[in-house]
């Protein structure tokens, strides 16, 4: 698979084009999220406690949703919000074994997934604007098979990535934008979501629970997302690594 496996896919299904992706497109200023959530209009509802009425009982199906949000505002683009988005994304879902998977369904219906167990390298056949976000690109249905505590979903890298390349900003979760703009890549740009260090938790100073969904935990739930700043220069991103 050519290494720039999301922007490969996303031409192909949006475009029929099977021309070199690296000369069609170019790494651009991170912004957008992408997370877990019991509910997809609450951004902090990525954790149930076990004692609470919402605590999830053993052998029945519930729902949770693997949700994508970005605002071209971050970098001074709200203009863009109506007619740009996502065409393109990918992350790797790790499950806990605790849990069977049930269901899973892509949004919207057009989207095609190229990854293995586990890894979403998904372009979505359609433009997600930015304006209909956030946006639930996968919904789950899972069962519980065992009352253990403590479950976590979590993310990390697909193998292969688009990021973790020569001349790429380093392990991320990322999309690619359906339109390039004022030149900051030769068309248009793949982006790393915000507040990736590789380590499932938050760079940003948020609680590690944002990219991760916690079942039934033992102890108080302790999701609250504090506001961070998205607007990142290339220099502050590579310094991490």
């Amino acid at each position: 698979m050519n290494r720039l496996a999301i922007a490969a896919l996303a031409m192909l299904c949006l475009a029929g084009m099977s021309a070199p992706v690296a000369a069609q497109t170019g790494f651009g200023q991170p912004f957008g999220e992408i997370y877990f959530a019991f509910d997809v209009q609450d951004r902090n509802s990525t954790c149930v406690e076990a004692g609470s009425p919402d605590a999830i009982p053993t052998f029945v199906p519930f729902d949770f949703f693997l949700v994508v949000n970005v605002n071209f505002e971050a970098i001074g683009q709200g203009q863009q919000n109506a007619t740009n988005g996502i065409d393109a994304w990918e992350v790797r879902v790790i499950t806990p074994p605790e849990i069977t998977l049930a269901g899973q369904v892509l949004n919207p219906s057009t989207s095609i997934n190229v990854g293995g167990p586990g890894d979403w390298i998904v372009g979505t056949g359609g433009l997600i604007t930015a304006a209909s976000m956030p946006f639930a690109v996968v919904n789950y249905s899972g069962i519980l098979l065992q009352d253990v505590p403590d479950l976590e979903f979590s993310m990390s890298i697909p193998s292969p990535s688009s990021f973790d390349v020569t001349g790429g900003p380093g392990a991320f979760p990322g999309w690619l934008e359906e339109n390039g703009i004022g030149g900051e890549c030769i068309n248009n740009c793949l982006r790393p979501f915000t507040g990736w260090d590789g380590t499932q938790t938050n760079a940003n100073g948020r609680d590690g629970c944002a990219y991760k969904l916690v079942v039934n935990k033992s102890t108080p739930c302790d999701c609250v997302i504090a506001t961070a700043t998205t607007n990142e220069s290339w220099g502050a991103v590579k310094s991490r690594f």
